[in-house]
């Protein structure tokens, strides 16, 4: 029978946390815990140990819209922040212009997720992000493969789902651009790690690949009611899971083989 304290069981044991708010259910049983957690693919690149300001936005469809146009608006300095550190370290014109172009999409995403939860009674809820020093170039190469080549790789699939099912024909339309940009921020994600992880050394790729097969095993979706989930569109956890297998032999290659395959 379920555990009265499987809340706590869950925030002490279960292998991933997202920042404050991001546990939206959880059951301990004897054969073991099930947890689901709140998560926005597909939505805009995460700022380094960036969290929802507010831990209630794990709710219904408005308030879930209102998060991810927060992580839209987010990202916008996350390709910032990117674009200057590569250009500090030298990184070839079109990789820092990728990042320059990123952040405008992700701004005229930000509007447009903000236009839908609008719609559903909700606004952008911000996320913050801890300020901390400038990123060594393996902290970067982390960052990169976890949000560029991870996170925004399944996010992108994430969105091209919603476009496809969603009953609210207003985020379809949305969720296809979304889609199609995502994608291609996923593979300036890739191009920055050919380029950047090739200057590490042996352990220092060992280390990123070690983060990058970690973020691939907390790739989750957010938990909505079957109502809300259907209007916007989201993968179930089978659906997810398909998904995360489908893309496993991507994230098996070298970030090089990715581009050039």
């Amino acid at each position: 029978e379920a555990n009265p304290l499987a809340w706590e069981i869950c925030e002490a044991y279960c292998p991933i946390n997202f920042g404050p708010g991001s546990l939206s259910s959880c059951e301990a049983t004897a054969a073991g815990l099930t947890c689901q957690w709140a998560e926005w693919c597909g939505v805009g690149r995460r700022p380094a140990g960036a969290a929802l300001a507010d831990a209630g936005a794990a709710g219904g469809l408005g308030p879930w819209l209102g998060a991810a146009a927060g992580l839209e608006a987010a990202a916008v300095e996350a390709f910032e922040a990117l674009g200057a550190r590569l250009a500090s370290l030298g990184a070839p014109p079109p990789l820092v212009d990728g990042c320059s172009a990123a952040a405008e999409d992700e701004r005229r995403h930000a509007r447009s997720v903000r236009a839908l939860a609008q719609r559903y009674g909700d606004d952008l809820r911000a996320w913050r992000a801890p300020e901390g020093p400038t990123p060594t170039p393996l902290a970067l190469a982390v960052e990169n493969r976890v949000e560029g080549c991870v996170r925004e790789t399944f996010g992108a699939a994430v969105a091209a789902y919603q476009a496809e099912r969603a009953t609210d024909p207003a985020i379809a339309r949305v969720m296809a651009t979304v889609a199609r940009e995502e994608a291609e921020h996923a593979r300036l994600g890739w191009q920055i790690a050919a380029w950047l992880e090739a200057q590490l050394d042996p352990a220092e790729q060992a280390a990123v690949q070690a983060a990058a097969d970690d973020a691939i095993a907390r790739l989750n979706v957010p938990t909505l009611p079957a109502a809300d989930a259907a209007r916007a569109g989201l993968p179930d956890a089978a659906a997810a899971q398909a998904m995360r297998h489908a893309l496993a032999p991507l994230w098996g290659h070298a970030p090089q083989a990715v581009i050039e395959a």
